[in-house]
């Protein structure tokens, strides 16, 4: 229970010192997301999960904790992992995804890596593997490329060509 409060502690003073830093960040005239706005929000957020495990910790009882430790004790006994190699192809297909990225470009790359986590997570069928890729990647565009104007990798020569269809 005192590492659980140490530990929500330093959430709120890590989440309080970077909100300070965010609000630091040069701010822009009639432009509605600032370089500091993203940074600012998501370290409110960790001040607030952190005073939510705070106060959690205040009002859990001492007898949940026994409970708490019988769980991670079972799970720790655990010796059989289901799919074990399916991390290492999700760590290759990360490796592979940021080596193509910037030749391939964003649209390209994601929506062929997507498909890819689709079939290592288990989706069956391939007509649910390539819209759910396609609607993704899509989504991933509208909002970072035009919506918040991120850029991202175009790629080189005809993927280039394809991506400037987009954004």
């Amino acid at each position: 229970m005192t590492v659980e409060r140490v530990i929500s502690i330093g959430f709120i003073l890590f989440g309080a010192f970077f909100f300070v830093l965010s609000l630091t960040l040069e701010s822009r005239p009639n432009v509605v997301i600032n370089p500091g706005t993203w940074p600012a929000f998501l370290t409110a957020m960790i001040v607030i999960l952190g005073a939510v495990l705070l106060i959690r910790t205040f009002k859990k009882p001492k007898e949940t904790v026994s409970d708490d430790e019988q769980v991670v004790e079972e799970l720790l006994e655990e010796e059989e992992i289901v799919y074990p190699r399916n991390f290492f192809y999700l760590i290759g297909l990360f490796v592979i995804y940021i080596a193509l990225l910037n030749y391939l470009g964003f649209i390209i790359t994601t929506v062929f890596i997507l498909i890819g986590l689709t079939m290592l997570f288990g989706m069956q069928s391939w007509w649910h593997r390539i819209i759910t890729s396609i609607v993704s990647t899509a989504c991933f565009v509208i909002i970072f490329p035009i919506l918040l104007q991120t850029p991202f990798p175009r790629g080189v020569g005809i993927f280039r060509t394809i991506s400037l269809f987009f954004y």
